[in-house]
């Protein structure tokens, strides 16, 4: 497996682990019209957004972050 897989498994598995949303092996941008490969992603209510990433950010490896956006 490579570095980039384990990454993005590991992120998946933190990202399910928490919420109850399907993860998205990707995020989206330009107002969901374009798709950035190089992330992973969950939509989830927006009350409970802030408790999830503060979940994620205390289990993250070092060198990767996690973040809100918006809708």
């Amino acid at each position: 497996m490579t570095e980039e897989q384990n990454w993005h498994n590991e992120a998946a598995q933190l990202l399910t682990q928490f919420s109850s949303s399907s993860v998205r092996m990707y995020s989206t941008f330009d107002f969901g019209r374009q798709k950035n490969f190089g992330c992973i992603s969950v939509i989830v209510p927006h009350n409970t957004a802030n408790a999830l990433l503060l979940n994620i950010r205390k289990n993250l490896q070092p060198g990767l972050i996690a973040f809100t956006g918006t809708t």
